[in-house]
């Protein structure tokens, strides 16, 4: 009977295999939880195309790591508060103008088209037992503004009335799609 002897390459190959387990286990067993931080990862060894998605929530950010200056433009959500009279309480950035236009209509522009965008608006209101509306549109054929109506319920029909609202725009990813 003929003893099978087995070839240099497959000593090699068992070599490597036994070596790569027992590194592996090695790995597994001895290094610390949580021991590979900031100061051992070389620069932009994590990028986002290594990230999946949903992995990093809020609070594993440290403060004001990322700002809205930091992040893409097509990225962006672009908001505000307006008072009844026209005038911008607080906003995003990206708003130019807010104008009152007549009774309950509004006009907002903004810095770059918004056309290609979903856009929410909403009255504000101490008064938690009155009813108000609001509606948003876009002006035409124009890419960068937005018209408001605001109203209130009166005798069964909706009557425009100067309110406050907010106004949220969200846009994709790409900013081409705002063309």
């Amino acid at each position: 009977m003929k003893h099978l002897r087995p070839s240099p390459a497959m000593l090699v190959a068992l070599v490597a295999l036994f070596v790569a387990l027992g590194t592996g286990a090695y790995a597994a067993t001895e290094i610390a939880k949580n021991s590979v931080g900031s100061a051992e990862l070389k620069k932009d060894a994590v990028v986002s195309s290594r990230i999946r998605d949903g992995q990093v929530r809020a609070q594993d950010l440290r403060a004001e790591s990322v700002t809205r200056e930091k992040l893409a433009l097509g990225e962006r959500v672009i908001w505000a508060v307006v008072k009844a009279d026209g005038t911008l309480v607080r906003e995003s950035g990206e708003i130019t103008t807010a104008t009152r236009v007549l009774t309950g209509r509004y006009s907002l522009k903004f810095s770059r088209p918004i056309a290609n965008c979903a856009w929410v608006v909403s009255t504000s209101s101490d008064d938690t037992l009155s009813q108000a509306y609001a509606e948003v549109q876009r002006n035409g054929t124009a890419t960068q503004e937005l018209l408001v109506s605001t109203s209130r319920p009166e005798g069964g029909v909706s009557v425009l009335r100067d309110l406050d609202f907010q106004v949220i725009i969200a846009c994709g990813t790409s900013a081409k799609d705002d063309k």
